[in-house]
């Protein structure tokens, strides 16, 4: 028997370069950081204080999540956090839980070499797709992904938001 734990060790032990950046797993003690990201990237577009409260909890990265799920980020030339994902493959899906990038790096190819690890991973644990509750603004990255949208999504902070859902099923 496989231990299911074991491609996330292996997956650990190394880091990856993909595109122009090293892309590695998160490590204990960067949750905090990791979290700030996810803040300073959902308020880069313009939700209001009270927005940004209800969703505090829910961008919240814990170490738990760090030793238990699958999170990646991705760095700065000069060492620092650029951005992360966090993802978990369930029932045959690698769903994305948070994909960030530091509001300074938006628009600079840190997402698509992110994403590019998200992919390899999905594949690497046998997940038939990939799927995501976007943010509104993030649906054209999640587009030139590959995704397509599949519904909607209650929000996980706002009562009565709903997101689009979307999907890419993997070959």
């Amino acid at each position: 028997m496989i231990d299911h734990l074991t491609p996330r060790i292996e997956a650990r032990e190394r880091a990856a370069r993909i595109g122009r950046r090293a892309i590695r797993p998160a490590v204990a003690g960067e949750a905090g950081s990791l979290s700030d990201i996810a803040l300073r990237s959902k308020a880069f577009w313009g939700y209001g204080r009270d927005f940004m409260s209800a969703c505090r909890p829910e961008l919240r990265i814990s170490e738990d999540d760090i030793a238990h799920d699958d999170v990646w980020v991705v760095q700065t030339p000069e060492g620092g956090l650029g951005g992360f994902a966090h993802c978990v493959c369930a029932d045959g899906v690698f769903e994305v839980l948070a994909l960030f990038i530091a509001p300074e790096h938006i628009g600079k190819g840190y997402g698509t070499d992110l994403w590019q690890i998200v992919e390899r991973r999905a594949r690497a644990l046998g997940c038939a797709g990939i799927g995501l509750d976007s943010d509104p603004y993030a649906v054209g990255f999640y587009r030139r992904m590959g995704m397509v949208e599949h519904g909607e999504a209650p929000s996980g902070s706002v009562p009565g938001r709903w997101l689009p859902r979307m999907v890419k099923r993997l070959s």
